[in-house]
């Protein structure tokens, strides 16, 4: 397998060295393929659209579909060219606008809960040790192939970030603790849950919602600075990152106050501009009385 895993390096970091004029010209190719040939998961995204704006009519429902399917072949090439980048074209590309929001915490001898949602190009996050003083900790759901895992590690870990399995994040975390070392963890905080992990659910896109409740249990535990981390679109290929303190210790935030928090910063930002996010997940695979009632089943008892 090793050598599937040097071929696919290899093809990939020649994909990445074509400029960015020709990437985007692949990608607007890849849109009319993806939308009116393949029409990847467009059922998916339709449905997933209609019901978070009930108010919107069906062509504006359709032209945000269509910016969605332009965006994901944007997003798709952009992170391709994450194998050859360098630190320079990253640094005219995504601009962190206000890293000394967070850095005042490394300062001040804190680890920090990033959090942030599937909106704009979030992959090159991967340039947060760059700009920022923490050490960076990426949780992640490690790839069945060891040699495309170690791949996507290696990607991922190109300017320093270490990629953490999520069930051994907070173990990472206390050996850093224990070390003396402030930390940054970055976590996706609008996955869909296993139906057995579901103890919260809200209202989030006008829809009953599960969510994930391991970023504000891990920073409640280990009193850690909570930051929402806001990507944000600026022309094609440039982008850049707002960071919103949510909490400064989540140790003294009521139970629920930071999950319902960012999954508001991530609500208004879709609302604002909804062809950013990525509509073909299956966010709301999940039906809240039969998930109540399988819980019921097995002996799992919710939180609300």
């Amino acid at each position: 397998m090793k050598i599937v895993y040097y071929i696919v390096y290899f093809f990939l970091w020649l994909l990445s060295l074509l400029p960015f004029s020709i990437l985007y010209a692949f990608s607007t190719l890849l849109y009319y393929i993806n939308y009116y040939i393949i029409g990847y998961r467009k059922k998916v995204v339709f449905s997933n659209l209609r019901n978070s704006f009930p108010e919107k009519s069906e062509m504006e429902i359709e032209n945000i579909a269509k910016d969605f399917y332009r965006y994901l072949g944007d997003y798709f090439f952009e992170s391709l060219a994450i194998t050859s980048m360098s630190a320079k074209q990253f640094n005219k590309r995504y601009h962190y606008t206000n890293p000394e929001v967070v850095n005042k915490f490394y300062d001040e001898g804190k680890s920090v809960m990033m959090i942030l949602g599937h909106y704009n190009n979030w992959e090159w996050a991967t340039t947060m040790p760059l700009f920022l003083k923490h050490k960076v900790l990426a949780a992640y759901k490690p790839l069945n192939n060891k040699s495309f895992d170690n791949l996507f590690k290696k990607i991922r870990g190109k300017f320093g970030i270490e990629a953490v399995p999520m069930n051994g994040i907070l173990k990472r975390m206390i050996e850093y603790r224990n070390m003396g070392q402030p930390i940054l963890s970055d976590f996706l905080a609008d996955q869909r849950p296993l139906v057995r992990n579901i103890r919260y659910w809200t209202t989030f896109l006008n829809q009953d919602t599960p969510v994930l409740m391991g970023a504000e249990r891990i920073s409640r535990k280990m009193k850690q600075a909570v930051v929402f981390m806001h990507v944000k679109r600026v022309k094609r290929g440039h982008y850049e990152i707002i960071f919103k303190v949510l909490s400064e210790d989540a140790s003294q935030t009521a139970p629920y106050e930071i999950t319902e928090l960012h999954v508001r910063e991530l609500e208004k930002i879709i609302q604002d501009e909804p062809r950013y996010w990525f509509w073909s997940h299956k966010r709301w695979k999940h039906d809240k009385e039969g998930v109540i009632k399988w819980q019921k089943e097995h002996n799992v008892t919710p939180d609300n």
